[in-house]
């Protein structure tokens, strides 16, 4: 009887437990990008990094990605193994850029997640909490010289 009441709460617990997972799956095509089919924000490349903008045309975020060795090799290859970063900007706010230990679609999930972008309107109080939350000084913490991804 234990067992069946065990077995019970786990069937309700679980799944509730595993709503908070939200899947995102990022597409970019033709300089837009998709977030799970719909499209999301307007993607721009230059100087090297990659600016976001609202699908009315307002950018609100520049990404800039820089990668370092890790010190392990890939037995295949023989390259060494590297970990990609990205710093952020918001545009046009008080926020300082910063950066996060996140590659490029893992940033824009995690904003996607915190709702920096919503109803096509840039939420600033969102991105205050996005920088609050994923913060990371990588570049001091690993001692790195930062060099750009080309």
């Amino acid at each position: 009887m234990k067992n069946l009441v065990i077995i019970l709460a786990l069937l309700f617990v679980v799944p509730v437990m595993s709503q908070d997972k939200i899947k995102v799956r990022f597409k970019i095509s033709k300089e837009r990008v998709f977030v799970n089919k719909v499209e999301w924000a307007k993607l721009e490349p230059a100087a090297g990094k990659f600016f976001l903008s609202t699908l009315a045309g307002e950018e609100f975020v520049s990404i800039h990605k820089f990668e370092y060795g890790t010190g392990g090799y890939d037995v295949n290859t023989g390259k060494e193994i590297t970990h990609s970063y990205c710093e952020i900007k918001f545009i046009g706010t008080d926020i300082p850029e910063f950066e996060v230990d996140a590659n490029y679609n893992e940033a824009n999930s995690l904003m996607y997640k915190m709702s920096v972008l919503a109803d096509d309107t840039f939420v600033q109080e969102n991105a205050i909490k996005f920088k609050e939350k994923y913060k990371e000084e990588v570049s001091e913490k690993h001692f790195l010289t930062k060099s750009k991804i080309t």
